[in-house]
């Protein structure tokens, strides 16, 4: 009987183990999910966006990553609207825009030949850090620009 009882106790544990890292995965996806959801809404909008306010940042030939304060003024220009719980409303009235995790997105850019600017924007993460496997790039067969390392 005791034995039956340490089997049954023993699987009973590794149930809620199992069980908490489903658990944790399902956040994590979800968390990525709306991470993901958010970047690309962003980014659309950055595509859409009038030129005249990538040009006043200056944007050469190479990769450029926005500072905080650049950042700040393309999204203030942008006004998501769509990310939810990713939108923060700081006192200066100046909103800010994070990840799941809490870490503001980044955002580069470039003017090609024909004077177009592109853009790429990331997430670093929960990890908070550029160039691991858990960045998320937008667009998605790009990675984050490899000059800005």
């Amino acid at each position: 009987m005791r034995t039956m009882t340490k089997i049954l106790i023993g699987a009973g544990i590794t149930s809620v183990i199992v069980g908490s890292v489903f658990i944790q995965r399902g956040v994590e996806s979800a968390s990525r999910a709306a991470t993901y959801s958010c970047a690309l809404s962003v980014y659309d909008k950055l595509t859409r966006m009038s030129p005249a306010v990538f040009h006043s940042l200056r944007p050469g030939p190479e990769w450029q990553q926005l500072s905080t304060e650049e950042y700040d003024r393309v999204i203030a220009e942008l006004r998501p609207g769509d990310c939810g719980r990713l939108e923060r409303e700081l006192p200066e009235h100046r909103t800010v825009l994070t990840d799941s995790w809490g870490n503001r997105f980044q955002l580069a850019i470039r003017k090609v030949d024909d004077g177009t600017v592109q853009s790429r924007l990331w997430s670093t993460g929960p990890d908070d850090k550029a160039f691991t496997d858990d960045d998320l790039v937008i667009p998605e067969d790009e990675g984050i620009p490899p000059n800005l390392r």
